[in-house]
């Protein structure tokens, strides 16, 4: 059975001062724990970045990468492969060859000739 602290409900002595609109919100995530009673409070992230709880009792704050943009550019990078491959056995005609054809000689021209 986990048995948790009882926690100080007084907000008198918080030197956080509470945001009164949503500009002043900070919404960066919060590393909490309770056991050793640390609390960190993230930089806000964005649509490309986030930030992870980390550290030895997860409550240091670490870059990461969001998820989404990990797999965008590895699907990139696997096209871009791709394509570079195939490209390159194409250029030198390892695959889909194309017989090699002389250049068509001009038609001589013999001028305009009379119906008979």
């Amino acid at each position: 059975m986990v048995v948790w602290p009882v926690l100080d409900r007084n907000t008198t002595r918080s030197t956080v001062v509470k945001p009164r609109n949503w500009s002043e919100k900070n919404l960066g995530q919060w590393c909490r724990n309770f056991t050793v009673n640390q609390h960190t409070q993230c930089p806000q992230a964005s649509a490309f970045h986030q930030f992870d709880c980390c550290g030895p009792h997860e409550t240091d704050c670490c870059f990461a990468i969001q998820g989404w943009v990990i797999v965008i550019l590895t699907i990139l990078g696997c096209c871009s492969t791709i394509i570079l491959v195939f490209s390159a056995l194409l250029k030198l005609n390892l695959i889909c060859p194309v017989a090699y054809r002389s250049p068509a000689k001009p038609a001589a021209y013999t001028g305009i000739q009379d119906p008979e």
